[in-house]
């Protein structure tokens, strides 16, 4: 599951919890993305999963410095119909998330800090 937590423009603390793929990007720039966790940092390492060792875990430490640093508000935030997260943040980075099941499984979530929580699919009462 990839984590991230942003500013809303309220000042509120907005967290993303994404299980499907998913993409961090400054421009035309890939920082970050899902299919990172399974590429070990160095060489060959089966278990560099389990041991926090991959590239994802490389490019997600950069991309922790990065927002700890510019503390980003976000400017935008888009569901497609068919699921797909863009949340876009200043100076020109955006996450994309893409939904790649045809089942009733939760793909990603949004939560503002003692607030809503945003789910696709959508929860049924």
């Amino acid at each position: 599951m990839g984590v991230l937590e942003l500013v809303g423009a309220g000042g509120e603390a907005v967290g993303v919890h994404l299980q499907c793929p998913f993409r961090v990007q400054r421009g035309d720039g890939v920082i970050v993305g899902s299919r990172d966790m399974r590429f070990a940092r160095t060489g060959s390492q089966p278990e560099a999963f389990d041991n926090f060792s991959t590239v994802y875990d490389d490019r997600a430490g950069q991309l922790t410095a990065i927002l700890g640093h510019r503390r980003p508000v976000v400017e935008d935030v888009t569901v497609g119909e068919r699921g797909d997260l863009a949340v876009t943040w200043h100076p020109g980075y955006s996450l994309r998330a893409f939904v790649d099941s045809s089942g009733r499984v939760e793909s990603w979530r949004v939560l503002v800090r003692g607030g809503p929580h945003h789910v696709f699919p959508v929860e049924s009462a």
